[in-house]
């Protein structure tokens, strides 16, 4: 079976990461992640995550170095960090909230399953 390859975004400011909660709804409601989406056909995973972001909380971010992928049976995770955002404010699409939490907070949030290997990526990232 093919792994669906899918981009996520870890933004890092003053020592924590922004999370968003999936909305009420939504597969894997209530659940925190680092945002993004999937990768389509003929697209690098860094055009892939800019377009995702843009369509799911309407602002630009300019793609930084790549975190370590992580993988189940279904999807294979490709995150990256943010340098920058750029627009007025977060367009909250398909999450209810966002927050900013610190590095040693990660391992207490409810993430979805793979965003746990990612937070202790993070966690390991002065």
């Amino acid at each position: 079976m093919k792994r669906l390859k899918v981009v996520c975004m870890v933004a890092k400011k003053d020592g924590k990461v922004l999370l968003f909660r999936r909305a009420q709804g939504a597969k894997n409601q209530g659940l925190w992640e680092f945002p993004g989406g999937k990768v389509q056909d003929g697209e690098g995973p860094k055009e892939a995550l800019q377009r995702e972001i843009r369509e799911e909380l309407s602002v630009e971010v300019v793609v930084g170095a790549p975190l370590t992928m992580v993988r189940n049976d279904q999807v294979e995770l490709h995150p990256f960090f943010v340098e920058s955002f750029s627009g007025n404010n977060c367009e909250l699409k398909e999450h209810d909230t966002l927050q900013w939490v610190g590095l040693s907070d990660l391992q207490e949030m409810d993430l979805l399953p793979l965003d746990y290997s990612i937070a202790h990526d993070a966690l390991k990232i002065k």
